[in-house]
């Protein structure tokens, strides 16, 4: 009978840990820079962060040749069949191309930023996994109604929102509670 190994699982690099802090740190700015109704921040947030958490998992997973692992993706595997991979690079790609998608007015910003962190840097097998990771990003977005335009018509019915006279004067986003939820099949399923 064969004796199985299983891969010790190791801690994430510094560099890999550095770069999720660097690219929240980034979001918030973008927050501020970019202004708005929660809905939308926390959707960016909520992609980027997917990205990254599917990005590191994966390559790490790679590693180990996918030996004992119980790593279930927040979207779906990236590919990468590379095992010296530069994570933190295609971490990097990832936040970066994610921002750009739900930030675009910030576009110049993000980049900037991107290059701060990564400078030029650049593998193959990165940019591969990052591509493969974002195309997940963004097939699971697609369609999800957060570019929805909705005029919204103040109602006299008891609970519904209507201007006060005060900052608001208009309400802020509200579409999103038809914006198709990230782990729920419907909006519904919360109230249950």
């Amino acid at each position: 009978m064969a004796c199985v190994s299983l891969a010790t699982p190791q801690p994430a690099s510094a560099a890999t840990s550095d770069t999720v802090y660097y690219w929240n740190g980034v979001l918030l700015d973008v927050f501020r820079r970019q202004g708005g109704g929660p809905g939308p921040l926390a959707r960016g947030a909520a992609m980027m962060h997917a990205a990254i958490f599917d990005v590191l998992n994966t390559a790490y997973w790679v590693r180990l040749d996918f030996i004992g692992s119980g790593f279930r993706p927040a979207l779906g595997w990236g590919y990468s069949e590379d095992k010296n991979v530069n994570d933190d690079l295609a971490a990097g790609l990832a936040a970066r191309n994610v921002l750009i998608d739900a930030f675009p007015a910030q576009r110049t910003y993000i980049e900037q930023r991107y290059s701060q962190r990564h400078g030029t840097a650049a593998q193959a097998s990165a940019t591969t996994l990052a591509n493969s990771v974002v195309s997940l990003v963004r097939g699971n977005r697609a369609n999800d109604g957060a570019n929805a335009t909705v005029t919204y018509t103040p109602s006299t019915v008891p609970g519904a929102w209507r201007p006060t006279g005060g900052p608001c004067t208009s309400a802020v986003d509200p579409h999103w509670g038809r914006v198709r939820p990230f782990a729920l099949s419907s909006p519904s399923e919360a109230r249950r």
